[in-house]
């Protein structure tokens, strides 16, 4: 089983180490994450302030 360590550093490696990877990666991950978080909020509000 991977350590944290070792997890870390591949990341690292994978994404962090050139700033074009880590500006695409940025970019493409954007958009999944702007829609989980209006769903989220979007169902939340519509849960809180149901009548």
């Amino acid at each position: 089983m991977p350590s944290l360590a070792n997890l870390v550093r591949q990341v690292h490696y994978t994404i962090f180490r050139r700033t074009s990877t880590f500006v695409l990666t940025a970019i493409v991950l954007a958009y999944p994450f702007e829609r989980a978080f209006n769903v989220a909020t979007e169902q939340y509000f519509r849960q809180v302030n149901k009548g």
